[in-house]
């Protein structure tokens, strides 16, 4: 497991996670900003953050003046609109630049002792109106291996960019389920069974939702909070989320 310890004061460590970024430079300044604001040392976005398009040797540019401005280190985990052939090149947190980090799926790491895990990934439903290579690739979903390898491995959180299979999200949406998209959702499910999370972030749905999902073992159900952020066409408030591992450990206790 990767460790990155930091300190805030000596004591309380806040994170910002926000939802798709979708390559608006913008918007994602006004999150470096709110990160600031809110005393948070690191930012996590669950992806769709715009890796590898066209236009993305300007927008990672930009990026890398927001975090020489404002001093905060940003991670992302990829969506369905990312460069998955490049970016499953990767087995470990990559820095893409200075303090710009990639997570790929299934590695561990922990934030002032709170353990999370990352599965980026998701189904597109507007494949047909994309161009393969440029804006879609055909790597874009969990895949079996992940599954696979998900196996004797534990977090108190998951980030993902999809909702597992169990979750009640579409109580809240509008739009009826694609069976196409069912099956990234059911082996992200899969993962889920194994990791038993506390939380799980997600992102893809671009609404801010607080649903809930859930585990077995054995004949006992276990529900927990699974929370959607939006993206950056939404308002900020709904694009974020402020996560304190202090309060999150006493949670726990």
């Amino acid at each position: 497991m990767l460790y990155f310890r930091l300190t805030c004061g000596g004591s309380v460590l806040k994170n910002l996670l926000i939802g798709d970024v979708h390559g608006d430079i913008f918007n994602l300044e006004k999150v470096f900003k709110k990160a600031v604001s809110e005393d948070c040392k690191n930012i996590i976005q669950l992806g769709d953050f715009g890796f590898g398009f066209p236009s993305y040797t300007l927008f990672h540019s930009q990026i890398e003046q927001l975090i020489e401005r404002y001093k905060i280190p940003l991670y992302f985990l990829k969506g369905n609109h990312d460069n998955h052939e490049i970016l499953n090149k990767y087995t470990s947190i990559t820095e893409l630049s200075k303090d710009y980090y990639f997570i790929p799926n299934g590695v561990e790491f922990s934030f002032d002792g709170v353990s999370f895990i990352a599965y980026g990934g998701a189904y597109s439903i507007d494949k047909k109106f994309r161009t393969e290579g440029v804006d879609f690739w055909r790597d874009e979903e969990i895949s079996i291996s992940d599954v696979y390898n998900s196996k004797g491995k534990v977090a108190d959180i998951m980030l993902t960019h999809d909702t597992p299979y169990t979750s009640n999200i579409m109580d809240y949406m509008v739009l009826l389920p694609i069976e196409e998209a069912m099956e990234n959702r059911k082996k992200l499910q899969a993962i889920v069974e194994e990791i038993k999370p506390k939380k799980i972030f997600h992102g893809h749905y671009h609404s801010r939702i607080n649903c809930s999902a859930n585990y077995t073992e054995g004949e006992i159900v276990t529900w927990f909070p699974c929370i959607g952020l939006a993206a950056n066409v939404n308002k900020l408030e709904q694009q974020c989320y402020v996560f304190d591992t202090v309060l999150f450990k006493q949670e726990k206790l």
